[in-house]
């Protein structure tokens, strides 16, 4: 009703259809907390949507729910049409919900008013509806700053900065949210930086001290995102000592009060309304981000992850806390720790059987590699036919399923 009564009179070309206004909702649904969608709550949903909405159409992406890499704004949403979108969607999101009682179909704006109540809101409700925008506003900034993650890999390092920016559109609230930003920003950096160095024939110790320097200082930017590719990178030296130094301290800190942006727990949320703290000390506290690769991270990654690198597009991605345990695997592996490197390969397998995971198909092939190391082939084959079940194409399991019966072939020639 919204689309139909305020945006399609204002922007031509049909921009914005009712798929588009689905397609919003459906991405809410699923990465906001159950307890906000309430008939009570109905201001703050429609305040979220066009919130989302916006942050859409300031990067020009709207992505399709059921094929994300597909753009749905592509061809529609551009110059003139996307600032006379960017206008209307501004100037409702500064009404507070005035524009409701305006709609006038099957009088939805005078049953609007009872429900929102609307014109006659007393300070108590005042109170109750600034703080639950300030959750809303807040759980926002933070999905953002994981798209934000996303584009520090994505694009080139020439246009990362602008890509950055373009996640927060001007009437948000920033607080220090570019703090966050910039270290997250320099772990990709430091990260492309030393792979560039590392693949020299003679490594440019210069390059790489700097990209250590950009790597530390990024490693602060949430529980464990920044850390975890720290850890990569001195276990790709062979630097186990500062690797295990590393993966210790994020185990440290990944307590029961950390969560992903996308599962937000109650301990958070009210962390967020009650306790005094700056939106980079949330994050660096209480958030665990995603693990992104980009391509040109190749050699600062593990060599048994190349393959998961190239069949991932654009980018490969990671559940942060089980990437922790892969690495402590590789780590305690490599120093033959077998009790430590039991305990990780249990972590991984936990993991996987009780906690929500964004990217299940890299992660079951993560596991399928610790399972080979262990020489149990017969369950690596199965976790790999699982991950293939998934996701088909474009999935790194298909190499290792070759890899696993080259290896059988091979030792039953063996032992012929």
């Amino acid at each position: 009703m919204i689309n139909k009564c305020f945006i399609k009179p204002a922007v031509s070309d049909d921009a914005l259809s009712s798929y588009h206004c689905k397609t919003c909702l459906f991405y809410l649904i699923e990465n906001t907390p159950t307890a906000i969608w309430q008939p009570d709550n109905l201001l703050l949903c429609v305040e979220m949507c066009l919130r989302l909405l916006y942050n859409w159409t300031e990067s020009t992406i709207c992505p399709n729910y059921f094929i994300p890499e597909e753009n749905m704004f592509h061809c529609k949403v551009y110059g003139h049409v996307r600032g006379q979108l960017l206008a209307v969607l501004s100037n409702l999101l500064r009404q507070d919900g005035r524009y409701l009682v305006a709609i006038s179909c099957d009088n939805i704006g005078q049953k609007l008013v009872r429900i929102c109540q609307i014109p006659h809101m007393g300070l108590e409700s005042q109170n109750h509806n600034s703080t639950q925008m300030l959750v809303t506003s807040v759980i926002f900034m933070f999905m953002n700053i994981e798209i934000a993650a996303e584009f520090a890999v994505k694009y080139d390092l020439s246009c990362e900065a602008h890509q950055l920016d373009r996640c927060f559109p001007a009437h948000e609230p920033r607080w220090d949210i570019n703090i966050t930003l910039h270290k997250l920003h320099c772990s990709s950096i430091g990260s492309k930086l030393a792979s560039k160095s590392l693949s020299l024939e003679i490594p440019d110790q210069q390059s790489l001290d700097v990209a250590h320097e950009l790597l530390l200082w990024g490693s602060s930017s949430d529980v464990a995102s920044g850390k975890l590719k720290l850890a990569a990178f001195y276990l790709v030296q062979d630097n186990l000592d500062m690797s295990k130094d590393v993966l210790s301290d994020i185990h440290k800190t990944f307590n029961y009060k950390v969560t992903k942006i996308r599962v937000l727990s109650k301990y958070t949320l009210q962390a967020i309304l009650s306790e005094n703290l700056s939106t980079a000390q949330l994050i660096s506290q209480y958030f665990a981000l995603s693990v992104f690769y980009h391509p040109s991270e190749i050699n600062c990654i593990p060599k048994s992850l190349i393959p998961e690198l190239f069949c991932s597009k654009p980018h490969m991605s990671f559940d942060p806390k089980f990437y922790l345990h892969f690495l402590e695997f590789l780590c305690y592996h490599s120093a033959n720790n077998f009790s430590h490197k039991k305990a990780a390969l249990d972590n991984m397998i936990y993991v996987i059987r009780h906690e929500r995971l964004e990217f299940k198909n890299t992660t079951l092939n993560l596991l399928a590699h610790c399972l080979t190391q262990e020489g149990r082939l017969t369950n690596a084959y199965s976790i790999l036919c699982k991950s293939m079940k998934l996701i088909n194409e474009n999935n790194g399991a298909k190499w290792k399923i070759a890899t696993l019966i080259n290896a059988a072939f091979r030792y039953r020639l063996g032992g012929q």
